[in-house]
């Protein structure tokens, strides 16, 4: 920091007076002005001395009001020190207490551009280290802030350690167990067909490990942003269809009734197919596990005024708290790990979902309230989306 800071704050306005003048007429500008300095300036500008209230009540008390009527020559600070504008604020606090004087013109190319006192000086200081002193507070804040959120991090880790190593023990140990029960089965007329029940035990228990690692690898990959969108353009209805054709067996087994409604035209979305088909993969998992059984799930799409897309993902399910739904969302965090092993998973599926569709473009909202079900909007922005004008609905169930 140096003085021209403090020229800014105070204005630049200077007030001069001649030496010539009488000190009462000095005193009266002083007034005038609402100043307590003034520079004393001859015929030519050049600075001659200061003239301050100070020196009027000192002299005052010593010569009387016989003083008003002398010249300002007679009683000014002869001093005339001055600094450029870029003095530093310590260098100018040394120069006043080196000529032991109070007030430091400044001056620019030989013309005064203002006045500084030592009040002025240290008053900036003290304002300065109260900012320095107000934003060191503010940083251990956010210190406390962030070692808060590592530790909840950390905690959060460790609970979805937990929860994994169930869901990674499961699968396992039906496979051991199965393979065991091949490998040690007496001779009987109906093993081989013991033998494929088992083998399709073993089948899918491997696909549910598989699906479990690829969540846990998916997500540490995408979380470290080691991954780049392969994108092409496709029907945005015809993705829809097939993600919901492959979840049509899960829903047959809770007797879930599925619907489906999409634009009747075409509507091209330029993005990366398979990781939008693993967005909208996951939403309808999470619909399907956490829906009552003979309940509905819906997927709706459609096209917005802007031209951007919009696709919902609904259950009339279990539901969460408003509150609760930043944590659904946050990496690593499960709501209930105790359900969640209820109803098999990792919970990652909608972490995963809301960065896939953040890199996109997009964004991800969540709206659920408990026992009513859970809405999840995908909305594409319009960059990535063409249309055509008012399309017609057409629904599937």
């Amino acid at each position: 920091m140096n003085v021209d800071d403090i020229l800014n704050r105070k204005g630049r306005q200077v007030h001069e007076v001649s030496p010539f003048w009488s000190v009462r007429k000095a005193v009266a500008m002083l007034a005038a002005w609402n100043v307590g300095t003034t520079l004393v300036t001859d015929i030519t500008g050049a600075l001659v001395g200061i003239i301050s209230e100070r020196d009027v009540v000192r002299a005052l008390c010593e010569s009387g009001e016989r003083l008003l009527d002398l010249e300002v020559n007679q009683l000014m600070t002869r001093s005339v020190i001055v600094c450029a504008p870029e003095t530093t604020i310590g260098d100018a606090l040394s120069l006043m207490a080196q000529h032991r004087i109070r007030h430091l013109p400044v001056a620019r190319d030989g013309r005064i551009e203002g006045i500084i006192s030592i009040r002025d000086l240290l008053e900036y200081r003290l304002e300065t280290l109260e900012e320095h002193f107000d934003a060191l507070v503010r940083a251990e804040r956010e210190s406390a802030r962030a070692r808060e959120e590592a530790e909840l991090a950390n905690c959060a880790k460790t609970e979805f350690l937990a929860t994994m190593s169930h869901e990674l023990r499961t699968p396992l140990n039906a496979i051991i167990g199965f393979s065991d029960l091949i490998a040690n089965a007496p001779e009987a007329p109906d093993a081989g067909a013991l033998d494929r029940q088992y083998a399709a035990y073993i089948n899918e228990a491997g696909r549910q490990l598989l699906r479990v690692v690829n969540e846990v690898l998916d997500l540490a990959r995408l979380v470290s942003g080691q991954f780049d969108l392969r994108e092409s353009a496709f029907d945005l209805g015809s993705l829809l269809q097939e993600c919901v054709d492959l979840t049509a067996d899960q829903c047959a087994e809770k007797g879930l009734r599925l619907s489906l409604s999409v634009p009747r035209e075409p509507v091209a979305l330029t993005a990366d197919a398979g990781r939008i088909k693993q967005v909208f993969g996951n939403l309808l998992s999470n619909a399907i596990k956490f829906s009552h059984d003979n309940d509905m799930v819906e997927v709706r799409a459609n096209v917005g005024a802007d031209g951007g897309a919009t696709v919902s993902v609904i259950d009339h399910g279990l539901g969460m708290r408003p509150e609760d739904i930043a944590i659904a969302l946050e990496p690593f965090r499960q709501l209930d790990p105790g359900l969640a092993r209820q109803r098999d998973g990792s919970g990652l599926g909608l972490p995963i979902a809301k960065i896939l569709v953040e890199k996109h473009g997009g964004a991800l909202a969540l709206t659920s309230a408990p026992g009513e079900g859970t809405t999840v909007n995908v909305i594409v922005p319009n960059w990535r989306v063409q249309a055509v004008a008012n399309p017609q609905m057409i629904a599937t169930a």
